[in-house]
């Protein structure tokens, strides 16, 4: 989740997965929760291959991630000005299908490219 124009994008706690790790971990325990692994905690989280119920793990952890970073309201802002952005990852404690919503009710939808048809010959 590295932008290098992006000055908020240090302090983001994806930025620093050793500390969120701490943090996670620590909160589990005080929850009486069983923690992550490290190796559990990758930036490959934040960009799942698919939504669906194989990944949920993956996801609601990125989505923890996003819950414990101070600057998740930028990184949500970044996301909805982007167009790559919209249909992929994890960002500001949002995935795909809750930005096109927020931005279909904010009326800042962009269409979709329409994908060209490949003619039979």
């Amino acid at each position: 989740m590295r932008h290098n124009s992006i000055k908020w994008e240090s302090r983001a706690a994806c930025a620093d997965l050793d500390t969120a790790y701490q943090q996670l971990n620590e909160d589990a325990q005080r929850r009486g929760q069983e923690g992550v692994t490290r190796a559990e905690l990758t930036n490959d989280i934040f960009f799942p291959v698919s939504y669906d119920k194989t990944k949920r793990a993956e996801l609601r952890l990125a989505l923890k991630v996003c819950n414990l970073c101070e600057v998740r309201a930028e990184c949500l802002e970044y996301a909805m000005q982007q167009r790559n952005t919209r249909d992929h990852g994890v960002y500001g404690g949002t995935v795909p299908h809750e930005r096109r919503d927020i931005a279909r009710q904010n009326g800042t939808l962009i269409p979709r490219k329409r994908a060209k048809s490949k003619k039979a010959i």
